[in-house]
Formats: C-alpha cells, sequence, structure tokens
C-alpha cells in the first residue's frame, strides 16, 4: 500500500505541479500582454493630442503671431503629461507649465524615451505646416505605471467642487481676458 500511495503521491505531486507552472506562465503572458496593450493605448492618447495640436496649429495660419507664454492646467492629472510647440523645431513657442524650455526630445518624429530631471518620460514628436512646427506630446511613465485614484466618494463631492473651482479659476488666470478667443499657437514668419 505505502508504495501505491507514493506512486499516487507522486503523480498528484507532479500533475499539480504541472498545472501551477502552465497557470504562472499563462498568468504571465497574460499580464505582459495587457501591458502591452496599455502602452499601445498611452501612446495613442499623446498621438491624437498631438494630433489636436497640429490641427489647431495648420487652421490658425500663416499670419498670426504668439509670444512665449505657459499653458494653464485644466486638470490635476495634467501635471503628468507636458507639451511644447517649437517654430522650425528650434524655437520654443508654447508649452505647458511643466514643460522645459528645451526639447522634450531629441528625435522629431515618432516616439522616443527622454530622462527630464530625473524623471522618465515617454514622448511623441510631429511636424505641421510643412516642417515649420515641430509639436511634442510627453506623459510621464510614473504616472503610466500607477493606477489611478478611485473616484470619489459621495462625502467628497464637496471637496472635489473645490477643486474644480481652483482649476477653473486658475485656467481664468492663464487666460489672461482672453475669454472667447483661444490663445494663438503659433508664430511663422
Amino acid at each position: 500500500m505505502s508504495r501505491e500511495t507514493s506512486l499516487r503521491g507522486r503523480l498528484i505531486g507532479a500533475v499539480l505541479g504541472a498545472v501551477a507552472l502552465v497557470w504562472i506562465g499563462v498568468s504571465l503572458a497574460g499580464w505582459l500582454r495587457s501591458r502591452h496593450e496599455l502602452d499601445e493605448l498611452f501612446d495613442a492618447h499623446l498621438a491624437q493630442s498631438a494630433a489636436l495640436l497640429v490641427a489647431q496649429i495648420s487652421e490658425e495660419g500663416d499670419d498670426e503671431e504668439l509670444d512665449l507664454e505657459h499653458a494653464p492646467v485644466l486638470h490635476r492629472y495634467a501635471r503628468s503629461v507636458a507639451f511644447q510647440v517649437w517654430e522650425r523645431g528650434r524655437t520654443l513657442r508654447l508649452h505647458s507649465k511643466n514643460a522645459p524650455r528645451t526639447r522634450l526630445s531629441a528625435k522629431e518624429t515618432g516616439f522616443s524615451h527622454a530622462r527630464i530631471d530625473g524623471v522618465r518620460w515617454r514622448v511623441f514628436s510631429t511636424w505641421a505646416l510643412e516642417r515649420r512646427v515641430l509639436v511634442q506630446m510627453a506623459e510621464r511613465v510614473d504616472a503610466r505605471e500607477t493606477a489611478p485614484e478611485p473616484a470619489p466618494s459621495r462625502d467628497d463631492d464637496s471637496e472635489e467642487e473645490e477643486d474644480e473651482e481652483q482649476l477653473a479659476d486658475e485656467a481664468d488666470e492663464g487666460a489672461d481676458g482672453l475669454e472667447d478667443e483661444g490663445p494663438d499657437l503659433v508664430d511663422v514668419e
């Protein structure tokens, strides 16, 4: 009997071990695949944001002029996203408050990674107006890797309203009185 039990025990152990290894392998493959899809989704968001800036720039035309200014932060999560608009890739014309005055990436088209002030960023770069304007959009890598905060409970509604009012006030201050017109986005001479 003990030989039978031992054989049965070894067989059960081997089958359970094999099932566990397969389960771990499938879980790892699923996690890697979902991480890849999430990165693709974030990259698509960067590219779409850049496309919106390019569309705005293209719509503004050649005869608009823009002084260097900071765009206002309109949402609390906006601090993890930065953008820049460069004339001919050399002169900074518009950027978000959290963007440096140097280029986000040396790469002029497509996706790249950059380290700015010790923080890793994922950057998308594209040209507008027949390569006269370079648009760069970036997102902090650490923001991509952390889960978003849970939605506030009903008890937090007043705090959320205060945050929204504060952001709206900051946006009004950043608009410098331009209520009906958005800021010009490009200075092409």
